[in-house]
């Protein structure tokens, strides 16, 4: 669903231009307006998250959960976030650096393919993000409220978290609207799952984009649809 009325975030949407702010500073993911206040709706103290991608998602979690995982790319930002977790004093979240390493293949990889861990960013071309992107794959089935993706070849991480979301959790894909994610989106295209559309602006930058937020359906909803099938497809 896309949310109308963006100029309410006007005044909040031209602070963040300034120079001066990030997320990080901001303790902020960095997603569609409506989407923040939607997981600010949906967000509980006990849930456990995984993240793919760290900065002031990171911050926002850790303030609002019981644990964060965060999975980061970048050495550099792995520094710069570890330090500010660790002088705020976030006890719950466990920040890892994971890089990218060298493929011998010199066949162009997809970054719409979930089996070629690799990143429409020219700067990682040769690079395979499989050790990142199957990291989530030592946890149990269903064990994250929500997992967030975020980082680099977001189709290879979303064909190693699908399986890690529980029931009635949330799984988030954010810049949704690029083409090489068509595969996320039709992999969730079913009755297994809610999708919420959020198309909207952006804090940091100029431009609209979009964050899509998936609930993965209950046997227990499912089995309500079919009995009321008039009933609301957007419940929270």
């Amino acid at each position: 669903m896309t949310h109308p009325g963006q100029i309410k975030y006007a005044l909040e949407w031209l602070s963040s231009l300034n120079p001066d702010k990030n997320p990080l500073m901001d303790e902020l993911p960095w997603i569609a307006f409506d989407a923040r206040k939607f997981l600010e709706r949906i967000i509980r103290k006990d849930m456990i998250v995984y993240e793919y991608g760290s900065g002031g998602s990171t911050v926002f979690f850790a303030r609002r959960v019981r644990k964060v995982i965060s999975t980061e790319h970048n050495k550099d930002w792995y520094g710069k976030v570890l330090d500010d977790i660790n002088r705020k004093g976030l006890l719950n979240c466990e920040l890892r650096l994971l890089e990218p390493a060298p493929v011998t293949s010199q066949k162009p990889s997809d970054p719409s393919d979930p089996d070629a861990y690799s990143s429409n960013d020219d700067k990682y071309r040769g690079m395979s993000f499989k050790i990142y992107a199957s990291s989530i794959d030592n946890f149990p089935d269903a064990f994250f409220d929500i997992v967030f993706i975020d980082g680099r070849s977001r189709p290879s991480c979303f064909k190693h978290a699908l399986k890690k979301v529980k029931e009635r959790g949330y799984l988030i894909l954010d810049n949704a609207e690029m083409p090489y994610y068509f595969y996320i989106h039709s992999s969730l295209d079913n009755k297994e799952w809610e999708k919420y559309d959020f198309l909207g602006l952006f804090p940091y930058i100029f431009h609209f984009s979009e964050t899509c937020i998936w609930k993965k359906i209950s046997s227990g909803d499912n089995k309500m649809i079919a009995e009321n099938p008039t009933s609301s497809s957007n419940r929270m």
